[in-house]
């Protein structure tokens, strides 16, 4: 073999080997490309794998498990509803006060879930003695009627002290209505907001809250609102 052919030889053995080092290339590149690919559908199954348990709604009967419904009579609510006494203040256009009201509001416990309709009789109040009243689970506000004691006058200075406040023993009921209930939604249901850290479930397009934030109330509120609200429709009001 003359040195041309040697030559020769050395070009097609260079060149074969620069093909097997591009076909080396195009698969590595492929494989890598494959990897890429591969990792973003991961990605993505996960996010919207992620994204679908954030946002799942919960139905009525997937909540209503995890409830446990409480007969409540003319015997057995002081069981379920008790009292916290609040002191209201007037004042007049410079902030000096003129006037108290030392009262008592009825709620349910704070375990308690529902509503209460009650017909009221008031031994100890001079006038109106009979009076209804609607207590929602989740609040210490009326959400229909003042309950309305009428107490003694004191005065502090000049200013004027309504005593109204009351027990439950200073209260009979006449007749009673309602539907409470207790509720032990499970931890791992509960979602948490990645900025706030409010933990939530979304139900029948509704937010629950698990506790009471500054703009909304908790699930037990929530949920309180809802089963009145059926009442209310239940007979036509």
């Amino acid at each position: 073999m003359n040195e041309q052919e040697l030559k020769e030889q050395l070009k097609r053995e260079i060149r074969q080997e620069m093909k097997k080092s591009a076909r080396k290339k195009r698969i590595i590149i492929l494989v890598i490309i494959l990897v890429i690919i591969a990792g973003i559908f991961i990605y993505v199954k996960i996010s919207n794998d992620r994204l679908a348990e954030l946002n799942k709604q919960y139905t009525y009967e997937e909540i209503s498990q995890y409830k446990k419904e409480i007969p409540i009579t003319t015997e057995n609510w002081k069981e379920y509803i008790t009292t916290e006494d609040t002191t209201a203040e007037n004042k007049d256009n410079f902030g000096n006060v003129t006037s108290k009201y030392e009262k008592t509001q009825l709620k349910l416990k704070d375990n308690i879930c529902g509503y209460v309709v009650l017909e009221l009789n008031i031994p100890k109040n001079k006038y109106n003695k009979k009076q209804n009243i609607v207590i929602i689970g989740g609040t210490n506000n009326y959400y229909e009627n003042s309950l309305i004691i009428y107490g003694e006058q004191t005065k502090e200075g000049d200013i004027t002290i309504y005593h109204e406040r009351f027990t439950l023993d200073d209260l009979e009921v006449v007749q009673i209505k309602g539907y409470i209930y207790t509720i032990d939604i499970p931890e791992e249901m509960w979602r948490t907001r990645k900025n706030s850290g409010e933990k939530y479930i979304n139900y029948e397009n509704i937010t629950l809250y698990k506790d009471n934030t500054n703009e909304n109330r908790n699930y037990i509120y929530t949920l309180s609102y809802k089963e009145y609200e059926k009442y209310k429709e239940q007979i036509g009001k």
